[in-house]
């Protein structure tokens, strides 16, 4: 009785009182049957299961976390690299336009911030000209600008070769000179087919192969070596 920590003086109960007691406790029991003898191996393998997918989750959250920061680095990429290309392509296209038409030109982008949210506007003043809207433009005017916008990517990353069809119709003399300077200009470093009736342009040719239809509708060629 000291080891349960009973006093003598504390009053035991009845065997009526225990008896019930027990009673009750046994009834409790049997309204917790039917007892599954298994539940305890369940309840392991379930906890397992469930460690094992709280590691997969986690490792899923890793790798989405891994995922959202290489998307957001190839965005920062690509926009570095945009404004790279653009800020070189606009900075040729001003000083082209300008050794073109003596005009204004430059590339202006909607949204500076985010580049990719917006377009881009190609805006070219030729001299003594006000500004206008590139329809209204005549054609030799759009001839120049479209190609001072070539030569300015050309400029900045060259292709192997580039093959222009009567580029100077609608150019007076004077411009198709300098177009034809250009042409000679940017082709030290690669290579231009061009398609053309202008003398200038001929003139300036490395190489001429003339094309003209003979009698009975036969096509004639002919190759002049003009320069080294």
């Amino acid at each position: 009785m000291r080891r349960r920590g009973i006093e003598d003086t504390s009053e035991v109960p009845s065997y009526e009182t225990v008896y019930m007691r027990i009673q009750a406790i046994e009834e409790a029991m049997r309204r917790l049957e039917p007892v599954n003898m298994r539940a305890i191996d369940e309840y392991n393998e379930v906890e397992l299961r469930l460690s094992d997918l709280q590691g997969k989750r986690d490792t899923l959250f890793t790798e989405r976390e891994q995922l959202l920061e290489r998307i957001d680095q190839y965005e920062q990429l690509k926009r570095d690299a945009f404004m790279e290309a653009y800020i070189s392509i606009n900075s040729n296209f001003k000083e082209i336009f300008y050794e073109l038409s003596d005009g204004m030109g430059e590339l202006l982008l909607e949204n500076p911030d985010d580049p990719f949210a917006g377009g881009m506007t190609l805006r070219a003043q030729p001299k003594e000209k006000t500004l206008q809207r590139i329809e209204a433009m005549s054609g030799g005017e759009k001839s120049l600008t479209a190609l001072a916008f070539i030569f300015s990517i050309q400029q900045y990353r060259p292709a192997p070769f580039y093959a222009f069809d009567e580029i100077d119709m609608f150019l007076d003399g004077w411009n198709v000179e300098r177009v034809s300077r250009r042409v000679k200009t940017s082709g030290s470093k690669v290579q231009f087919i061009v398609v053309s009736l202008r003398k200038p342009m001929i003139q300036a040719a490395n190489r001429t192969i003339g094309v003209t239809m003979q009698e009975n509708n036969i096509t004639s060629i002919t190759g002049v070596k003009l320069n080294g």
